[in-house]
């Protein structure tokens, strides 16, 4: 039986996202935060545009 790797939340419980949440996305979304102070959706407007190459390109975080 293979398991399954655990996957990053769709959703954050909260804004900024707390720094126990794993994944990428929420490791930029932190950064991201830090550095414009926006809001949850300006985040996610923001990375619906980045094409999926410039998500993959993204530097990986520590978590």
């Amino acid at each position: 039986m293979v398991t399954k790797k655990p996957r990053a939340p769709r959703k954050t419980p909260q804004w900024p996202p707390p720094n126990d949440l794993r994944g990428n996305k929420w490791a930029h979304a932190r950064q991201w935060y830090s550095q414009t102070n926006g809001s949850q959706a300006a985040f996610e407007d923001y990375y619906k545009s980045m094409t999926p190459n410039e998500r993959r390109v993204l530097p990986r975080f520590s978590c």
